[in-house]
């Protein structure tokens, strides 16, 4: 006959105890070693999930915080974006007015910058906490930006030129007194026979001071034919002026000059029949009527 399997523990608490014995069947020991074994690798288990789940949180707390520093980075950006927007459009009205001024645009809408483009952020949803892929807003701007800076150096150019020729351009009278000859075809005082005079005669006083009309150069300082004591001045842009029948010549030649510089005295050297000064403006060495430089005809008398 089969005799079932057992185990028999004994238990003492010392040697002068009285001896337990415990005695279980072999089956009833091996279920309780795999429960044990299921219960150590659920505990193992737990505590293992736990650690993730822990680790899974941290992570998702950090993304929350991030999350929340793109949207507050987001709006800043769109507000800033926005700015920009009224920066440049502010800009590009103003720089549109000073072109048509200047004459270097055109009141055309259509030429030049076409208006202010840009980014929608209609398009975006500000509720997503992630960083902004398109880059088309900021593209635009930076074109537009660079445009804008193309136009106001060319703006900028032109008005460089502009005061650069203005400074340059014999626009005042280099003399208050009376016009006595005009420019063009006249009688010769001294053999009445039909001439062309090729500037003008300004009456004035003996000794009364000649001034610079223009910023410019002495080219020419001495007695010159029947112009007598003469200056010639070069006022860049191939303008220059010529001053005839001084009495004194107060610069050299090479010496710079500015609008308002004391050239001068009135005289009647050279072919003169009294004091006055006769004054050219000569253009790539072609006399030109000097009323065409001159700001106000009427200041010719005073």
């Amino acid at each position: 006959m089969h005799r079932k399997r057992l185990y028999t523990f004994v238990f003492a608490h010392d040697a002068r105890a009285q001896i337990r014995r415990f005695t279980i069947p072999h089956y009833a020991l091996y279920i309780a070693l795999g429960f044990s074994c299921i219960g150590f690798l659920t505990t193992i288990y737990g505590a293992y999930h736990y650690v993730w789940m822990s680790l899974q949180m941290t992570t998702f707390n950090s993304l929350k915080e991030e999350n929340k520093e793109i949207k507050l980075t987001n709006q800043k950006f769109q507000i800033l974006s926005s700015r920009l927007e009224e920066k440049i459009s502010a800009l590009e009205v103003a720089s549109m007015k000073v072109s048509i001024l200047s004459g270097l645009g055109s009141k055309d809408t259509n030429s030049g910058i076409g208006g202010v483009g840009g980014y929608s952020w209609s398009n975006t949803d500000s509720s997503l906490g992630t960083p902004l892929k398109d880059s088309s807003g900021m593209a635009n701007h930076e074109k537009e930006i660079r445009l804008l800076e193309k136009r106001f150096r060319d703006l900028q150019n032109h008005f460089s030129n502009l005061a650069l020729r203005g400074a340059h351009t014999p626009n005042i009278w280099p003399v208050n007194g009376y016009l006595t000859g005009g420019f063009g075809y006249r009688s010769d005082p001294f053999t009445n026979q039909r001439e062309f005079h090729e500037g003008v005669d300004i009456s004035a006083p003996q000794g009364k001071r000649v001034n610079c009309p223009a910023d410019g150069v002495v080219i020419f300082a001495g007695p010159y034919l029947g112009y007598g004591n003469t200056l010639v001045i070069d006022h860049k842009f191939g303008v220059t002026t010529r001053y005839g029948h001084l009495s004194r010549l107060n610069v050299r030649v090479g010496q710079k000059v500015s609008r308002g510089e004391f050239l001068g005295l009135v005289g009647s050297t050279g072919r003169s029949t009294g004091s006055h000064l006769h004054y050219e403006v000569r253009l790539y060495d072609r006399s030109v009527n000097p009323v065409r430089f001159l700001k106000n005809y009427a200041k010719i008398s005073g």
